[in-house]
């Protein structure tokens, strides 16, 4: 009984060894990753990170110009956040805290019908028909016929990511 007493008396008057939790906060840890935090106005609701994404806890909806995630599926692998082209969503460092109810994290974008900015039009005259951009395109939009040195975009598929503008070699892709 007596080999209890003196630990108490020496721990009596130290200084705790761990936090006192709610009160004291622990420090983020460099390139942490706590939780998504968003997305902004930039998003041209292409899907690659909806696609992309192990846990599908992305939902994009390209008609409404929504972006959806639910935090409780998502596993903060932050592949969504290293895959998006025009580097819309941003993650957090730090923790959420707890919460009672269910949350989804949404995004409604400007419903107007909007050219992107990313969005190509035509080809330059130094293009060598390489199909570079055809391969990297995520919606497979473009088509590049290298015999007749043609090259075709469909606007409906489409939705101005702006990865065939950064991947071309020669960078003879017009906005």
């Amino acid at each position: 009984m007596l080999d209890f007493i003196r630990p108490i008396f020496r721990n009596l008057f130290k200084k705790p060894v761990t936090r006192l939790y709610p009160v004291t906060n622990r420090e983020t840890f460099d390139n942490a990753r706590g939780h998504i935090e968003g997305i902004n106005e930039n998003c041209v609701f292409c899907g690659i990170c909806a696609k992309k994404c192990p846990a599908d806890a992305i939902v994009v909806d390209r008609q409404a110009k929504t972006w959806t995630i639910d935090p409780f599926k998502c596993v903060i692998c932050n592949v969504c956040v290293e895959t998006c082209p025009k580097i819309c969503i941003t993650m957090s460092e730090s923790h959420k805290t707890p919460e009672y109810k269910k949350s989804y994290i949404s995004f409604q974008g400007n419903t107007e019908e909007s050219k992107p900015q990313g969005k190509p039009t035509g080809v330059g005259e130094e293009c060598v028909f390489c199909g570079i951009c055809a391969k990297q395109c995520p919606q497979d939009a473009i088509t590049v016929d290298r015999p007749n040195k043609s090259w075709s975009i469909d606007s409906e598929k489409c939705v101005g990511c702006g990865i065939c503008i950064s991947k071309c070699p020669k960078k003879t892709i017009k906005c």
